[in-house]
């Protein structure tokens, strides 16, 4: 499992390519290609994926079930200390917002 940055692909979608599946948040259709998430896994963790929610062009969230209970996994891509406070206080708030509602409502 890979969490990607900086992807740049736009809307959000699922593919295959060779043995991995690539899951991505990105920009919607029209705007700059800038920022965008992934998550690579190959076929067998693929498989144990539950859902995943496109968050914004910097949150991803997959659920996988496992063994023991569910796995979690957030793909964050922060804004850089030179972006505007706008921009990083939306990103935390967005951060945290999908911590709230997927983590802490879905513990394991």
């Amino acid at each position: 499992m890979m969490g990607l940055q900086e992807v740049r692909w736009l809307d959000s979608g699922e593919v295959n390519i060779d043995k991995f599946t690539l899951l991505w948040s990105g920009p919607p259709a029209g705007s700059p290609r800038q920022s965008g998430v992934a998550l690579a896994i190959d076929r067998s963790t693929a498989k144990s994926l539950t859902s995943w929610h496109p968050v914004s062009p910097r949150l991803l969230l997959a659920v996988f079930q496992h063994s023991l209970g569910l796995l979690q996994v957030i793909v964050a891509y922060a804004p850089t200390e030179d972006a505007s406070d706008v921009d990083k206080n939306s990103f935390y708030h967005d951060l945290d917002s999908v911590y709230a509602i997927y983590v802490q409502r879905n513990p394991q």
